[in-house]
């Protein structure tokens, strides 16, 4: 869903046959049956070393080169801590599921090829310590957000792990707040209850009398709300 299935869309739209991992078969191909082009789909539960390793296999049996890894998947700002063979969720999802999964098909990528690591702005809200190696069961003190946070600050970090086993070097593009929906109308925005302010804006604009609510009041700005960058989801 989102970011991935969009992406999906743009890269079968110009051509790309792309293998589809989703947590269950019935997730991966619904999202496949939906796409018009050449998609395959292949289960991969990220916080499942088993579910990972089957699925490295599954690639690697169809003997291809990958001209490119997209890590899009993950998890967000779970309310309550929950954990998955001793550590946080979230940590172990995000980063040790995407970690098994790139680094065990890194064989299969083209000498071209290139690894595209989905990490987020959140990374600079994590524990103000930045990663808490003591604490990645979560045991000691949990902060949803801050620990969202920390799993992104891990990728990123990661990415120069990389460099210094393997050689491959990284650029950081880093951008906040994707909206909108794809030009088709196929893929949009729709959350209950609505909690983003792009669609919030445009829902109060065409409703008569409906209200849109900026926060923040000390901010350095005019009128002390906060300033906010957005970029469209085909953009993106």
């Amino acid at each position: 869903s989102g970011l991935g299935k969009e992406t999906l869309r743009v890269l079968t739209f110009r051509g790309a046959r792309v293998l589809a991992l989703g947590r269950t078969l019935e997730k991966a191909s619904d999202i496949s049956n939906n796409i018009h082009g050449d998609v395959v789909p292949i289960v991969c539960e990220l916080s499942e070393p088993e579910s990972i390793r089957a699925a490295i296999r599954e690639v690697k049996s169809l003997g291809l080169q990958l001209d490119a890894m997209i890590a899009n998947a993950g998890i967000m700002a779970l309310p309550t801590c929950q954990q998955k063979y001793g550590f946080e969720l979230q940590f172990f999802n995000n980063h040790v599921g995407h970690f098994l999964l790139v680094t065990g098909l890194l064989g299969q990528l083209a000498t071209k090829g290139r690894v595209v690591m989905l990490s987020s702005a959140a990374h600079e809200m994590t524990y103000p310590e930045g990663v808490q190696l003591d604490n990645l069961s979560g045991r000691k003190g949990y902060a949803a957000w801050r620990a969202y946070g920390q799993s992104k600050l891990f990728v990123e970090q990661m990415l120069s792990d990389y460099y210094s086993a393997y050689g491959l070097s990284s650029i950081s593009l880093r951008y906040f707040n994707a909206a909108g929906a794809d030009s088709d109308g196929e893929i949009g925005e729709h959350h209950e209850p609505e909690t983003h302010a792009i669609p919030l804006a445009v829902a109060a604009a065409i409703k008569h009398g409906a209200s849109f609510t900026v926060m923040g009041n000390d901010f350095p700005t005019r009128d002390g709300t906060a300033v906010r960058d957005y970029i469209h989801v085909e953009d993106l």
